[in-house]
């Protein structure tokens, strides 16, 4: 996983660079925070190329997973609820 989430560092800068949806991200940013500073909005947005980039490569380690390394891995809180819904 270290050597993922290292990899997640570069395509984060990656996205970053190459400003992926930056217009649509910049929008949606002024619409949802019109209170906040352009500087509060851009560590927004750069928190979210870092969640993005995570989720990228974690969603490449989930195919590779078996199914008791992803049951070590996810932790359920309440699921008594999720019981009761099924």
């Amino acid at each position: 996983m270290g050597v993922l989430y290292f990899l997640s560092k570069k395509i984060r800068i990656l996205l970053y660079l190459s400003s992926y949806r930056k217009k649509v991200i910049e929008e949606n940013l002024r619409q949802s925070f019109p209170e906040k500073s352009e500087t509060e909005r851009q560590k927004i947005k750069s928190t979210f190329y870092s969640y993005l980039s995570q989720l990228i490569v974690e969603s490449i380690k989930l195919f590779n997973c078996s199914e008791r390394e992803i049951k070590k891995r996810i932790v359920f809180k309440n699921d008594e609820k999720i019981h009761k819904l099924i």
